[in-house]
């Protein structure tokens, strides 16, 4: 019983500080840092933000990363909701963890490591 029991302390405490460390959020912010750049320069040039990602991509003379799945299984995306003309809010969904940017400013991180 007591091995168990330290079996589970041990899981927990990686799967906690693997998505609570600032290695996470950095992370996270170089994968959304480039979409929300786009958006922003897009925004400039046309007077309104992006109908969708697709739109963006295609609009855009950069290379931009929207989805990736890592060797360990683990799946990160971007995803858009444009709010109005000139509101938008963009996503980094990760397994483990969230960061939230609207209108070019991080809005929200959080961190779920039982997802």
């Amino acid at each position: 019983m007591k091995l168990i029991l330290n079996i589970t302390i041990v899981l927990f405490f990686f799967a906690y500080t693997s998505c609570t460390s600032p290695t996470a959020k950095i992370s996270a912010k170089s994968n959304l840092k480039p979409v929300v750049s786009a958006i922003e320069e897009f925004k400039e040039v046309k007077g309104r933000v992006p109908d969708s990602l697709g739109e963006l991509v295609k609009e855009s003379n950069k290379e931009l990363k929207l989805i990736h799945n890592t060797k360990k299984g683990r799946r990160w995306s971007i995803q858009y909701e444009k709010l109005s003309k000139k509101s938008y809010r963009v996503e980094f969904n990760h397994a483990y963890y969230d960061l939230i940017y609207k209108d070019g400013n991080e809005e929200r991180w959080n961190t779920n490591p039982w997802r």
